[in-house]
């Protein structure tokens, strides 16, 4: 498995250690958890901004009534 070594200063390594620990994780599972999160959120953020796009490019909304009755339920 890759290692990634990462710097801190004193204050910075003890917010950490200190936050991992109240939320009972290791500092490992929670400088993991919060990069994916990271990862994660600016992935749903470019995904929520195209599918912005695509819906002021075609903008037809449609009622739930108007779905039941192309649906013919």
């Amino acid at each position: 498995m890759p290692t990634i070594s990462l710097h801190f200063n004193k204050e910075e390594d003890q917010l950490f250690r200190d936050y991992a620990k109240h939320n009972g994780l290791t500092i490992n599972e929670f400088l993991r958890k919060s990069a994916l999160e990271k990862i994660e959120s600016e992935i749903d953020l470019k995904l929520y901004n195209k599918a912005i796009e695509e819906f002021e490019e075609n903008s037809t909304i449609y009622s739930h009534e108007d779905v039941l009755k192309e649906l013919d339920l």
